[in-house]
């Protein structure tokens, strides 16, 4: 790295002064708890992102070990926590590490340590103190030690009593008032304190006194380069947290050390590297703020928080050339503001993804690994603008051996490091990776006070397209060779739409949410060496294979698949992979807790997870590969693609771009945070990752994060012919990164790129929580953004309105179809019959709305009797609608969240409900969503009564949880308790039901649901009545009877209408009129509507046809329509028809 002599050097400052080099004690190793770790914790949960945490269970611990969450943690858990974690997160928090040598001196016994915090604002004495470590009693996090007052001599300090274990060492602690945290000190050597064992900690400052210190030689603000709370946010802007007006005389500096070491010391920030090139920028006041210019807007818009959060800007003077600013990229960077006394007032750490964006993040070249034709070698890119050394590794074979190296050359203002090698290297059994010299803000072996280091970290290729196992080393391979293709595959075709044409509309999909893995594990008509694989989804005549074919010929259209590219969160060799016997697990009783100890010894090491652990995006999980290292999983994740077409079925990928599962220059599986560190993910305003979505949250809002994201998405499309994309939590990224996938995949044509980009349907969860809520972040992809793009996004509105409740409270809280008012299940307290009645309606509304494409304009007759839009039903302003056109609606009562769509009737059912029944009401949630307008999505084995055993989350719970029988031999309710984990705190009420086996369905009712399923999907194909593409086709095609306040709760009708035949708007040679009628109760309804009864005046309206073909049921004997009347029986869907 060269010297900055480029800098003016009237910004030079003098070395510190002696002794200013460090301030309290050295210490060593990781900053605490502040900074992403390694990538695997023995637990998951509300608390599982923090990794290696100490032991203490608190909101604030969401912040302080932003990490990783070695497995799936569930949405449910993450959006419970982040009320908690969010606020923690973006606490004012001091952070001090007091470690020395524990073994220089004896330990302590039984004493007590008194903890004095000092604040100016004279509110010390409201905070509490969360103790843990070695200390007689942790406290919680809710109950912290009180104070009490004493005076010093600048003012009164609150002061708190430790009682400490025996044997004690070491002392953590957090000063806090509910969820603001203020001073955090962890692992303090409590013997260093000497006799008086007495700490002394002052808010806004990073020390740590053994001695009260004098107030009034402190500075006044907030000088704590633990955070990084000042923001560069453009090439020559610098947005700082605290106030700079014109005539306070404050100056601020903007400070970069070419070899970090950077901490507070002697009135002022200094280098504890005597030979460190350290240089001080005076930043220039911008008295208009953020309306300055064009750039200061541009930066407001891009991140509002910071705007928002009132920061003043500064500017580089003109005279720091683009050189010095490109070299200050790559130091350790601090702000600091000293009084017009010359005392320093504020210091902080900095952000500088802004500035990198604005210098480097322009780049559309070339990235990743480029095998050149004819033999010639290879290349290979990397942006990493604000490395200071880039080494290419290259390995032959995907273990051992030794490296090759090939210095990196870095391009001009591009911030891309380029290496070429010669044919030797250009396939077959070369790997590489990259060995990069980088400033990290998680480095370690920081000075106290200071934030990261320079370290060397090895990493793999974010651009990887091949890997060797557990993506320990990116394999060098062109994906277009033609030993990666599987016989046909460019010239495979996709299926048809059932509109006819060749582009996809996305209301003419029928999506299935499948695991690669659930699909074929423990199917014995699978080759053993196949099951759980790619390769099982091309073994003709398999139960699985038919199964999919069965659907396919009925009218499903694609298949999601659980996220499939490259995640860390299992074993890839299986040799490597541990197991438990199932004919044990077999053994045991229903609701025993045995199976899930089992399964939980060996959760982090076995064959399953559901994936949402993302390493490598651009490459397909080794673990479903027959040979994890190379191109296998390339091969056989095409066949895989090509067997589902073949079977009638598109393909849909589940992708998480949303977080990624490590970070930190350590840890193995951590890549993008090794390339740019502080770039790829989002920060908080402090600077600390956040981690809402369960473990270190990207931010598409930099450039090259979204360039990242819409790269990876064209490679799948093109190179393996995917139809669809799912996005996981898509409301945490940004609405324009969306957007601008979306139009680069609709680009792409069948004869440039082998893929029609029009039939490419992207939707995805639009919740919007924690930073991004409210677009606090920048516009996000949340569902109400989402109206008129185009994009779909999951309709949580129907489900909870059919199944109760919500995935975050008591699962047996129920819904429309699940009993309340009609079959009360006594478990919980549910109001009043009146309450439970008008509960009833507001819920028929939420499935009303859905069935009518959950459009946000859509009108109907709410149950009060007035006009309503969709976006107002249930209660005014509750955007239920929120959707422009129908495609932009899934709709869905069940996924791989919580628990199945059978365990979920299970838990809220009456206890005095037949079996019969409840399968029948998992039919009616069908049915609902096959024929309510939009998207349907259907979870894997909706169709086959499936249960997990009441798991509320089996992300983690193995095979033995997670079966899919497609033979209907065998169900998996009452297989065991689900895991302890997720599932213990309802122990109490789930054991009975899972020990009573009579509620364990036959094959005949597994059976008849199967069928049941293929029933709805082919009356939904059999029309485009059911398709409708747009809301003005809603507006004048559909309306909805039994509503107003005179209705019959739990029955809810649905006409939609065809134009005259051979009018210009005639959708459907078959059917003029298709009334669909649904009844949750128990008893037979004659839905009797004055304005039913004069639409269908002189219609004759008779059962589909298919109805009842497919899955004969008694109860249709008694669907009739008469006198404009129709009459449905109990606990059933009819559909309706006037034929042409």
């Amino acid at each position: 790295m060269p010297p900055a002599v480029f800098i003016p050097t009237a910004s030079t400052r003098p070395a510190a002064p002696a002794g200013a080099r460090s301030s309290g004690a050295n210490h060593h190793g990781s900053r605490g708890g502040h900074h992403p770790g390694g990538s695997r914790s023995g637990s998951s949960g509300t608390s599982a992102g923090l990794g290696g945490a100490p032991r203490h269970d608190h909101p604030a611990a969401a912040h302080l070990h932003v990490s990783h969450a070695s497995h799936r943690i569930s949405r449910r858990s993450a959006r419970i926590a982040h009320q908690h974690a969010a606020a923690a997160a973006r606490a004012s928090s001091v952070v001090a590490r007091y470690a020395a040598d524990a073994t220089a001196a004896a330990p302590v016994s039984g004493e007590r340590v008194l903890v004095h915090y000092y604040r100016r604002d004279g509110e010390a004495p409201s905070f509490g103190l969360h103790v843990w470590e070695d200390v007689a009693n942790e406290t919680d996090w809710h109950a912290p030690l009180p104070s009490a007052v004493t005076p010093g001599k600048g003012g009164d300090w609150a002061t708190y009593e430790v009682i400490l274990a025996p044997d004690a060492r070491k002392l953590s602690f957090i000063v806090h008032r509910g969820d603001e945290s203020d001073s955090r000190v962890e692992s303090l050597d409590v013997d260093s304190l000497g006799p008086g064992r007495a700490v002394y900690v002052v808010s806004g400052n990073a020390r740590v006194f053994t001695t009260e210190p004098e107030i009034s030689s402190l500075p006044t603000g907030d000088v704590n380069l633990a955070k990084a709370r000042a923001h560069w946010i453009a090439s020559d802007l610098v947005a700082v947290p605290f106030a700079v007006t014109s005539d306070d005389g404050v100056r601020v500096e903007l400070v970069a050390s070419a070899d970090a070491g950077l901490h507070v010391g002697d009135n002022g920030v200094w280098s504890v590297h005597e030979h460190s090139e350290t240089r001080y920028v005076t930043l220039e006041r911008v008295a208009a703020g953020w309306s300055y210019s064009p750039s200061t807007q541009r930066a407001g818009d891009k991140y509002p928080h910071v705007r928002d959060a009132g920061y003043a800007v500064m500017r580089i003077p003109d005279d720091v050339p683009d050189d010095a600013r490109a070299w200050m990229l790559k130091c350790q960077l601090a702000v600091t503001a000293h009084d017009a006394d010359g005392r320093l007032r504020d210091a902080t750490s900095v952000q500088s993804h802004g500035a990198l964006d604005d210098v480097f993040g322009g780049y559309e070249g070339e990235l990743g690994c480029v095998v050149d034709g004819g033999g010639a070698g290879a290349r290979m890119s990397l942006w990493a603008p604000n490395a200071r050394r880039v080494t290419l590794l290259l390995h032959r074979g995907p273990r051992g051996g030794d490296d090759v190296r090939v210095e990196m050359r870095e391009g001009e203002r591009d911030g891309v490091w380029r290496a070429s090698v010669g044919a030797e290297w250009a396939g077959g059994d070369s790997y590489y990776r990259y060995e990069i010299e980088t400033y990290h803000p998680w480095g370690g072996g920081a000075p106290d006070g200071g934030l990261g280091s320079i370290v060397t970290s090895v990493v793999t290729d974010p651009y990887s397209r091949s890997l060797g196992a557990d993506g320990e080393r990116t394999h060098v391979c062109d994906v277009n060779a033609p030993e990666l293709k599987p016989p046909g595959w460019d010239g495979l075709r996709k299926p048809k739409p059932p509109g006819g044409g060749d582009a996809f509309e996305p209301t003419d999909m029928a999506i299935y949410e499948l695991h690669v893995r659930d699909f074929s594990a423990l199917d014995e008509s699978t080759p053993a060496h196949l099951r759980g694989k790619y390769a099982a989804f091309t073994c003709e005549g398999t139960a699985p294979v038919r199964h999919l074919e069965n659907l396919a010929k009925a009218g499903l259209t694609h298949v999601h698949l659980l996220p499939s590219y490259d995640f860390g969160s299992v074993p890839e060799r299986v040799e490597n992979q541990a197991n438990v016997d199932h004919g044990w697990l077999a053994s045991l009783p229903s609701n025993s807790d045995e199976q899930q100890a089992a399964i939980g010894s060996i959760a982090n090491d076995d064959a399953f997870n559901w994936g949402y652990d993302p390493v490598h995006y651009g490459v397909p999980e080794g673990s479903y590969a027959t040979d994890p290292d190379g191109g296998a999983r390339i091969v056989e994740y095409r066949a895989m693609v090509a067997g589902l077409a073949k079977m009638g079925l598109r393909t849909v990928c589940d992708v998480v771009y949303n977080h990624t599962l490590s970070a930190g220059p350590h840890d193995g599986r951590s890549v993008l945070d090794k390339c740019v560190p502080g770039y790829y993910h989002r920060r908080n305003l402090d600077g600390f990752y956040e981690n809402s979505t369960c473990c270190n949250n990207t931010a598409s809002e930099n450039s090259m994060m979204e360039r990242l994201i819409v790269d990876d998405l064209v490679h799948w499309a093109v190179d393996y012919k995917i139809d669809g994309f799912r996005f996981d939590l898509m409301g945490h990224i940004m609405l324009r990164t969306i957007l601008r996938a979306r139009d680069a995949l609709a680009a792409l044509t069948v004869e440039r790129d082998g893929v029609d980009g029009r039939s490419i349907y992207l939707y995805g969860e639009g919740w919007d929580y924690a930073e991004v809520e409210r677009n606090r972040v920048g516009k996000n992809a949340s569902q109400l953004n989402l109206a008129g793009t185009g994009v779909g996004s999951f309709n949580d509105r129907l489900r909870e309105g059919i199944m109760g409740g919500s995935p975050f409270g008591d699962p047996r809280v129920q819904g429309v179809l699940t009993g309340l008012y009609f079959a009360p299940n006594g478990f919980i307290d549910q109001g009043t019959a009146d309450n439970q009645r008008n509960r009833v309606m507001e819920d028929c509304e939420k499935v009303i709305a859905a069935m009518a494409g959950n459009l946000k304009e859509y009108r109907f007759v709410n149950r009060k009797g007035f006009s309503t839009p969709g976006k107002d039903a249930a209660w005014v302003g509750s955007n239920v609608g929120y959707a422009a056109e129908p495609r932009e609606t899934v709709n869905y009562v069940s996924a791989h969240d919580n628990e199945t769509l059978f365990d979920g009737i299970m838990l809220r059912s009456a206890p005095d409900v037949p079996l019969a029944v409840r399968c029948r009401l998992n039919r009616i949630a069908v049915a609902v969503v096959a024929f309510s307008q939009g998207v349907p999505f259907f979870h894997a084995g909706d169709e086959i009564l499936r249960s997990k055993s009441l798991d509320r989350d089996s992300y983690n719970s193995g095979d033995w949880f997670n079966r899919l029988d497609y033979t209907g031999e065998t169900h998996n309710f009452g297989i065991g308790l689900p895991g302890r984990d997720k599932n213990g705190d309802r122990y109490g009420y789930i054991g009975h039901l899972l020990g009573d086996l009579s509620l364990r369905p036959g094959r005949d009712e597994i059976a008849r649901s199967d069928a049941h399923m293929r029933e709805c999907l082919a009356i939904r194909r059999s029309s485009p009545l059911f398709r409708l593409r747009t809301a003005a086709d809603m507006d004048r095609r559909v309306t909805f009877y039994n509503v107003g306040p005179e209705q019959e709760p739990g029955v809810i009708a649905m006409m939609v209408r065809d134009a005259p035949k051979g009018h210009p708007e005639q959708l459907c040679d078959r059917f003029q009129k298709v009334l669909v009628c649904v009844n949750v109760t128990g008893h037979a309804v004659t839905v009797k509507d004055e304005q039913l009864g004069l639409d269908i005046y002189g219609c004759s309206l008779e059962t589909h046809p298919l109805q009842g073909m497919v899955c004969p049921d008694e109860y249709l004997a008694s669907a009739t329509c008469v006198g404009g009347a129709p009459t449905v029986p109990p606990h059933s869907v009819v559909v309706f028809v006037e034929r042409r």
